[in-house]
């Protein structure tokens, strides 16, 4: 159990990007739609600005938030479960399961699973890698996860995951209204 590949599990980027396209279609600010395709089409996309080509007036308006697909493309929290940021520093699996170890506001906080497969993992940054090991995390991750908080002051766990989605370090989730 020292070495889990979840390859499978770990969306590629590719995946979650094409994904996502309805949704830029739909929700995106505009100016912003057109970069993102941009990336997504990794530079070769007809809206693309490569080689001093001319931006369209979507691409001239200010963004107002460049992740604003990446927050509609987030997994939302069920029924009983919150949602957070933090930094994925380890794992630690034996066999009563997998805790992830996340570091908030110089905060450890330890979410329990009992495997893999019975949460879902997504990657919207490259830095995810390909695999989850066991142990700690070279590099280290921005992830938004969602969990069912523990009850009781002397719970071994903050929470029961349900989600891990892994971000761009500059990504900040925003709070719902």
């Amino acid at each position: 159990m020292r070495h889990l590949n979840v390859l499978a599990t770990i969306l590629s980027l590719v995946l979650v990007a094409q994904a996502s396209r309805p949704v830029l279609a739909k929700e995106a600010p505009l100016g912003v739609r057109s970069r993102i395709l941009c990336q997504i089409d990794n530079g070769a996309g007809p809206r693309c600005l490569l080689g001093g080509g001319e931006a369209t007036k979507q691409d001239q308006e200010p963004s107002l938030d460049p992740y604003a697909y990446l927050q509609e493309a987030l997994r939302k929290p069920g029924e009983g479960e919150k949602q957070l940021q933090g930094t994925l520093i380890r794992l630690d699996c034996d066999a009563k399961g997998i805790t992830f170890i996340i570091k908030r506001d110089n905060r450890i906080l330890k979410m329990h699973t009992l495997k893999f497969e019975g949460i879902k993992i997504a990657a919207f940054s490259s830095d995810a890698g390909s695999e989850l090991t066991c142990g700690p995390r070279k590099p280290e991750n921005e992830v938004v996860v969602c969990y069912v908080p523990s009850k009781g002051a002397r719970a071994k766990f903050n929470g029961e995951l349900k989600s891990v989605e892994f971000v761009p370090k500059e990504f900040k989730l925003k709070a719902k209204p």
